[in-house]
């Protein structure tokens, strides 16, 4: 069964088109205005949001200064995250001039235990770890992916992004830029 339906533009009263009926109101000018002010992340100063060591400690970026931070948001059950964790350690043992600040949501599929579990039986120990329980760091920093990895250089200022997973060469490549 087919239905074919047509309106030839006549309503109600046929001798009157339905636009003429119904005319469509002037346009209205709307103009909107930004909710938020967009901060740059790629060439800022990284921010300096508190982050929670396993101890319960409290640290910023800007303590590892003037070394050459890779911050790494990474979760335990992320199988691209998992897979370049020991890259990430050898990388910081072989470069005295970069530490890894590896950044995880101990509430999001995770808990404390299940983390430092991890580390243990991975040797992930030399590496700085900080919870962002409320996301804020990761949020700010737009890391909406994981694992997502950024650079930031000796003055403090974020310099690269990578979404994914980076690779020695990668992060060769990054500290070449950044080397005097």
């Amino acid at each position: 069964m087919a239905f074919i339906l047509w309106n030839d533009g006549r309503g109600a009263n046929e001798a009157t088109p339905l636009a003429r009926q119904y005319p469509t109101p002037a346009p209205i000018d709307v103009t909107f205005a930004p909710t938020a002010t967009v901060v740059p992340i790629l060439d800022a100063p990284a921010p300096d949001l508190p982050l929670q060591t396993a101890e319960g400690e409290t640290f910023t970026l800007a303590d590892f200064a003037p070394q050459i931070v890779i911050l790494n948001f990474w979760a335990s059950w992320c199988p691209p995250c998992v897979e370049e964790m020991p890259l990430l350690r050898d990388f910081q043992a072989a470069n005295p001039e970069v530490r890894v600040v590896a950044v995880t949501n101990p509430n999001d599929g995770q808990t404390p235990a299940s983390i430092q579990a991890f580390i243990a039986e991975n040797d992930l120990g030399s590496l700085a770890y900080g919870y962002d329980a409320e996301n804020r760091l990761q949020s700010w920093m737009r890391a909406f992916n994981l694992p997502t990895t950024y650079i930031i250089d000796q003055a403090g200022v974020v310099r690269f992004r990578q979404i994914g997973v980076v690779t020695e060469d990668d992060l060769a490549y990054y500290l070449d830029e950044l080397r005097p």
